[in-house]
């Protein structure tokens, strides 16, 4: 069994502290037998986030991402639409709207029909904070194949499969806390800002349901001499995997999650595309989120091994070049 059939039927919900605990020791096992080192950061906001660092962030020049907790389970889907600003807002809407105002009519109807107008006061208010509760903390999804075990599975297949010889130029790191508000890598990015500050930070959510795959970048990244080496990889892999690739600028782009939180953040994710709305992602925060690519998640994993491999070749092909300096002496001309 890979390691991502192993993460799909052991550890497919890692949402309470139970959850994350297990999840924790299995990730701390695994690199224990793949020769990595593993550290546990623990902080940020209440709740207390838990990151999984795997790997030397000082030496890396590029940092994998996903974040490994999932979310609480939604009647609806969290529809999203990275290229088309204008049906996102109004399917956001559409949601909040669903979602709220059943639960508001009901409180409602009961007071009428009890003809207390001061239980309708008590119970819209409460209706409404139970439906935050269950937005936020509440039951667990049951299935999360897509957001975000496929993450996760891409970033650990990537530890197993990594050179020893090309270690040192990656970090992968598993943010905690991501479906709370992006705290974990929040907590992350304030205790590593010096190390971050100009390093590539590659960030898998959502990578297992969808025939396009999108490469989003801030402008920071795309000027990172390492990003031609990540992009360049990224089409060739998207079009081995028989996948359309999708590469575009942050600026011009709606898809919230860890990225957002670094100078140069790059969002990896998979999606469906569809006449007028475009590419979409669905199913996810539902009991619906089963697709689990495989397709998807190995060429996921070879496009960033080969991506890590190249950036390590032109790395050692710079230190090998004398440096230029304006006041040596030019080679004497050979005669004709």
């Amino acid at each position: 069994m890979s390691i991502a059939q192993e993460l799909i039927a052991v550890h497919p919900v890692r949402k309470s502290s139970r959850q994350k605990r297990a999840f924790i020791g299995y990730v701390q096992n695994l690199c224990h037998q793949h020769g990595w080192s593993c550290a546990i950061e623990t902080g940020g906001m209440a709740p207390k986030s838990r990151n999984i660092v795997i790997g030397d962030l000082e030496t890396a020049q590029i940092v994998v991402t996903a974040h490994y907790d999932t979310c609480a389970a939604l009647p609806l889907p969290n529809f999203i639409t990275p290229r088309n600003p204008l049906c996102f807002l109004l399917y956001q809407l559409l949601l909040c709207a669903a979602l709220f105002i059943p639960p508001i009519a009901l409180a409602a109807l009961l007071g009428r029909w009890l003809n207390q107008p001061m239980v309708r006061a008590f119970l819209c208010p409460l209706f409404t904070l139970l439906i935050c509760v269950q937005m936020i903390c509440g039951f667990a999804n049951p299935h999360t194949a897509n957001d975000n075990t496929s993450g996760t599975a891409v970033v650990l297949e990537l530890m197993a499969s990594l050179p020893e010889n090309s270690r040192a130029n990656a970090a992968l790191v598993l943010f905690d806390n991501e479906e709370l508000g992006l705290f974990g890598s929040a907590f992350f990015q304030r205790k590593h800002r010096r190390q971050m500050a100009n390093k590539l930070l590659v960030n898998l959510d959502c990578v297992s349901d969808g025939t396009h795959w999108m490469l989003c970048a801030k402008k920071a990244a795309r000027q990172n001499p390492r990003y031609a080496i990540l992009a360049q990889a990224f089409e060739k892999s998207a079009q081995a995997a028989g996948k359309t690739p999708v590469c575009c600028a942050a600026a011009w782009t709606i898809y919230p999650s860890d990225q957002m939180q670094f100078r140069q953040g790059v969002a990896v994710c998979a999606l469906k595309k569809a006449p007028l709305i475009g590419l979409y992602m669905d199913r996810i925060h539902t009991p619906f989120d089963t697709v689990y690519d495989p397709v998807n998640l190995n060429g996921l994993k070879d496009w960033l091994l080969q991506a890590i491999c190249s950036i390590k070749q032109q790395a050692a092909r710079s230190k090998s070049e004398p440096a230029f300096r304006p006041d040596a002496p030019l080679p004497a001309s050979t005669p004709e």
